[in-house]
């Protein structure tokens, strides 16, 4: 019955022979961790718990695995399927008449049924997503209109997000196997599928990887960070830069130390000297240019550089690598480059005075 099942559902959503292994498995996991639940004293049979919740899981392993992108929500996917299947139904319709039709079958507003549609088509969803009346007669207590409510599909949004994994799923490969469950476990992602599922604590992947501890694990995943943020700026996806202090001023004030400066060198991803930025804790200028990296003729890194120490929040960190997004970086060049932070001078003294 079960592998009936599963081949009926591979059909039904015009999905390959490959998936009816996942379907079953899917199946028999719920299966298992609803008798892990169930009261035996309960008078619904536990296969009926079963068959219900392994419906909708079966539909997440299509929502999140099985297109070019995915639907980040449930609802998000059940308002998909709903209209895709009244579009899809209606061949001999114009496609501003089925348009007309799924407004005024399922009162969506024009705009978003178009959105819905083009993602549909655009990301080749299956043409056999059926109408929610038939899921209704299969699965007791199925998804109802009341229960679309979040808007949250947008074309932009699927497609950005695909093209994220494809970058993210390349850096994590070009990272060490360890480095890359060090993140998959402890950010509750796979880089493969990008399924999402509760992250593990540090002394869970210790024991996962034979660590000597929790503090063990921590540093490492700083490390495998690193490294995944230095693969994505070689991919093209983003940019980055390195910071490390190389100074640090204390004074003493009403018994305690306090810091008066900090400074730090930067450098840009990729070769090439660096430079050097000072931040004062108090005064005019908090944030003044020592100089300027080799690759930053502009000062849009140095000034980027800035707002990095300012979040730090006075635990002036050592040394990080940190990823730029390229639209963070401010629009200048070498003929209008005017560093709005001042170049450092230092104080002079009396005498120079």
């Amino acid at each position: 019955m079960l592998q009936r099942r599963a081949t009926s559902f591979v059909n039904r959503y015009n999905l390959t022979e490959d998936d009816v292994e996942d379907i079953k498995q899917i199946f028999l996991e719920t299966l298992w961790f609803a008798f892990l639940e169930y009261d035996s004293s309960d008078p619904i049979p536990l296969l009926q718990y079963t068959t219900k919740a392994a419906v909708h899981k079966q539909l997440d392993y299509i929502r999140t695995t099985k297109n070019a992108c995915t639907v980040p929500s449930q609802n998000g996917y059940f308002e998909l399927r709903k209209v895709m299947s009244i579009y899809n139904s209606n061949p001999d319709l114009s496609v501003g008449e089925r348009i007309a039709l799924i407004v005024k079958e399922t009162g969506f507003g024009e705009e978003k049924i178009t959105e819905l549609v083009a993602i549909g088509k655009a990301t080749e969803y299956p043409v056999g997503i059926i109408p929610t009346e038939d899921d209704e007669k299969e699965v007791d207590g199925a998804i109802s209109d009341e229960l679309i409510e979040d808007p949250s599909v947008s074309m932009f949004q699927e497609v950005w997000r695909s093209i994220c994994r494809e970058y993210f799923r390349k850096a994590a490969d070009n990272i060490s196997p360890r480095d890359k469950q060090i993140l998959s476990l402890s950010l509750g992602v796979c880089f493969d599928c990008f399924g999402i599922f509760k992250p593990s604590t540090y002394a869970e992947i210790a024991l996962k990887q034979g660590a000597s501890g929790e503090k063990s694990i921590e540093k490492k995943r700083k490390t495998a960070i690193e490294k995944f943020a230095k693969e994505l700026c070689a991919l093209g996806f983003c940019d980055g830069v390195a910071l490390k202090q190389t100074n640090m001023v204390l004074v003493k004030e009403d018994g305690e130390k306090k810091v008066q400066s900090v400074t730090y060198s930067y450098t840009p991803y990729g070769d090439g000297e660096s430079g050097a930025i000072i931040h004062n804790t108090s005064g005019k200028h908090r944030f003044q240019i020592i100089r300027l990296a080799e690759n930053d003729e502009t000062g849009a890194y140095a000034e980027y550089v800035a707002k990095i120490i300012r979040h730090m929040n006075g635990t002036y960190i050592k040394e990080k690598f940190y990823a730029i997004p390229l639209e963070e970086l401010s629009k200048v060049n070498r003929e209008n480059a005017k560093p709005s932070l001042p170049f450092y001078e230092a104080p002079r003294t009396i005498e120079q005075k």
